[in-house]
């Protein structure tokens, strides 16, 4: 879930140029996953996708390429495309903007939690200026979420943008959920990529968003 105040999220509409394949946590201090996280590995590499839809159902296609008009990346294996599912995207997208907003959307493995988190895909608008990355990903303690760690550069293809890790506020179910959340621009658009899941899996499914940050490629 998102908890960015400012800049509104606003639609893309993606192309799908090949086979679709298959945000604030709460409970753990993220300053400590910091040296770890999947941003600060994914420096020398390059992925990511989708396209916005009615709603249908979830299609897991474990380890394939996902491609579109911006990007091209692939779904982590075992994850599930829900990019096209309107009421998971709407649950992964911040409170008050629209769910046609993500570009892509990555359900985690079912663990047989309620939410079993995500690896959503955005675009900001208005645009974040360079500088400004950090400040907005750092609004995110405007909205509840704690232990924000500071903010640390990564590359995507030959892009700079910044990371950070947070805590979510607490769900309403007493469940903590954890986040690594991405800004970057590429050309005259700033995307963010959102790592959510629960706490306690957050070390464990860190590798899969490296996956997907591993194997991020511009079109252009």
């Amino acid at each position: 879930m998102k908890t960015h105040v400012g800049p509104v999220l606003a639609l893309l509409v993606v192309t799908l140029l090949g086979v679709a394949a298959c945000s604030s946590g709460g409970g753990g201090s993220s300053s400590d996953d910091t040296g770890s996280s999947a941003a600060s590995g994914a420096s020398a590499a390059s992925g990511a996708s989708a396209a916005s839809g009615a709603s249908a159902p979830d299609t897991t296609v474990p380890g394939m390429p996902f491609s579109s008009a911006d990007f091209t990346t692939v779904v982590p294996d075992g994850w599930t495309n829900a990019t096209d599912n309107s009421t998971a995207v709407a649950q992964a997208t911040a409170s008050g903007a629209s769910p046609s907003a993500n570009l892509a959307l990555f359900k985690a493995p079912s663990s047989g939690s309620a939410d079993i988190g995500s690896i959503s895909i955005m675009v900001v608008t208005p645009s974040v200026p360079d500088g400004n990355l950090a400040s907005y990903l750092a609004s995110a303690g405007s909205n509840g979420a704690t232990n924000l760690s500071q903010p640390t550069s990564f590359t995507l293809g030959s892009d700079t943008g910044q990371y950070i890790t947070y805590d979510d506020p607490p769900q309403s179910d007493g469940s903590a959920f954890e986040s690594e959340d991405m800004a970057i621009n590429h050309g005259s658009t700033t995307y963010e990529i959102d790592f959510n899941v629960p706490t306690d899996q957050f070390t464990d499914l860190t590798p899969d968003l490296q996956e997907v940050l591993s194997s991020w490629q511009w079109n252009s």
